[in-house]
């Protein structure tokens, strides 16, 4: 006979606990004909809902403004930003998937022995979630720097000449300790990983606005400007196994070590302009181009232009001159091209580190499985619009309308490889696709008063897409 009169349900949400959000903010400012300036401190600090779970962020940023003349100004700023805690892990083995198994028949927090060991119920099948949280957060610590200048002139009334300049720089600590006790670190004896993330992000705009009332019914806007970002991104990651002291997070305190280093460096140039005209504020004219060049495409194929054209009327004086009945009604057509490139490192063919190295000793590498074309040219995506917005009875009931087609050309796709050659994929221009539908959306406004709106809309699309060409040696895309 078992006496299960003492026995008790011990629930799971007694794992958590009430979080508390700490906030506290300083700023200052000022300004006269010259010169303005705002700075501000600010720090919050949050303890989550999970044991050990924490985070804080303290930032400051100051900005100012000089008016060197009546027609040129400078303003700068410069942020900083400190922040980092610690937080439970995430995915198989992680605190909730322990979670959803344990057993409401222990209590959750009765996780520790009193040697430091893990209590454990399940014979080391189960993790006590308390007790992962306690010994195994994730721990991260970023430090990020944020500096910008602009510089306006405006020589004429008409004209207004602006550049600005950015960097963005941040490094991003990261230390993940996993002990020998634990599920997800029985097999290797306990892991330490570690990896420091550094980005470096430079950016330059420049602006030149033309804007021109020719007549009382008729103006125009011409914008040309220069655009060039360059950002590179260096992650370090080295990971120790099988752990010599239990319970000591420090990578000399490793056996078995492992480096990886992963390097991306992207860099974008581009030259656009835009032209805008409106003639008696009813018709409505906008023409763009742009040209890139983009780093990720084989160097002979880097540069690629794509322009859009729009127009719209609005006719509703045509119908309606009072809008008694009629509050707008505008038809609108365009069409646009869009190019882009692959990501970084889609082109060519590269070594890379073997998982199964160090062996004996000795170090190695191997070759990709995923090779890029070398050939690669642009994707364009190519759209057409047309489309019609109506308002009736003072904005009271709406009609909107759109018919598009899309038609992307030299899709850039990784298509399958037979295992034989080596590789499983090749990154590549791989067909084009082209979809179309419709829009449909209706509005009323069912009751309105000063303090109560009651709005339905009611929605309606359709799509269809279809494939309309691939490459003769390639048969699908899945």
């Amino acid at each position: 006979t078992i006496d299960l009169t003492k026995d008790k349900f011990y629930s799971p949400y007694d794992l958590f606990r009430t979080g508390v959000n700490n906030q506290v903010n300083f700023s200052l400012s000022g300004a006269n004909d010259k010169i303005d300036y705002f700075f501000s401190l600010g720090n919050n600090s949050e303890e989550g809902v999970l044991p050990n779970t924490d985070y804080d962020r303290t930032n400051f940023r100051l900005k100012g403004t000089y008016n060197v003349s009546d027609k040129f100004s400078i303003t700068s700023s410069v942020a900083y930003t400190k922040s980092g805690g610690k937080r439970g892990n995430g995915g198989d083995k992680s605190v909730f998937s322990a979670l959803s198994y344990f057993s409401g028949t222990f209590p959750i927090n009765d996780y520790q022995n009193a040697d430091g060991s893990e209590r454990d119920y399940s014979f080391g099948v189960i993790d006590n979630p308390r007790y992962v949280l306690e010994k195994s957060p994730l721990i991260d610590n970023v430090n990020r720097w944020i500096g910008s200048a602009t510089f306006n002139w405006k020589p004429k009334d008409w004209i207004n000449v602006m550049y600005a300049a950015q960097i963005d720089n941040y490094s991003d600590n990261r230390n993940r300790f996993v002990g020998a006790d634990l599920d997800r670190g029985s097999k290797t004896g306990g892991y330490i990983v570690e990896q420091n993330i550094n980005f470096v992000g430079l950016e330059s705009n420049l602006l030149v606005t033309l804007n021109k009332d020719w007549t009382d019914d008729f103006s125009t806007t011409l914008t040309l400007g220069n655009q060039i970002s360059d950002s590179k991104r260096d992650a370090s990651t080295i990971r120790g196994e099988r752990l010599n002291v239990p319970g000591i997070n420090d990578l000399a305190n490793t056996i078995n070590t492992f480096a990886f280093k992963d390097v991306n460096q992207l860099r974008n140039i581009g030259v656009f302009g835009e032209f805008q005209a409106a003639y008696k504020n009813k018709l409505f004219l906008t023409v763009t181009g742009r040209n890139d060049w983009v780093s990720t495409l084989p160097k002979e194929n880097r540069s690629f232009f794509y322009p859009s054209v729009s127009l719209a009327y609005d006719i509703k004086d045509l119908i309606d001159k009072d809008g008694s009945f009629l509050s707008l009604g505008k038809l609108r057509a365009s069409w646009a091209e869009v190019g882009k490139g692959p990501l970084f490192g889609q082109v060519g063919h590269y070594f890379v580190a073997d998982g199964d190295f160090p062996f004996d000793g000795a170090g190695g590498y191997r070759s990709s499985t995923n090779l890029g074309d070398t050939d690669m040219i642009p994707e364009k995506n190519k759209s057409y619009e047309l489309g019609a917005d109506f308002r009736f009875l003072q904005n009271r009931i709406g009609l909107n309308y759109s018919y598009y087609t899309t038609r992307i050309d030299n899709q850039i796709f990784t298509v399958g490889a037979a295992y034989s050659s080596g590789l499983s994929g090749i990154v590549r221009n791989a067909g084009d696709f082209e979809t179309q539908g419709h829009e449909l959306s209706l509005s009323a406004d069912i009751f309105k008063r000063e303090n109560f709106k009651w709005t339905s809309i009611l929605n309606w699309s359709n799509n269809k897409g279809k494939v309309l060409s691939l490459p003769d040696d390639v048969e699908s895309l899945i």
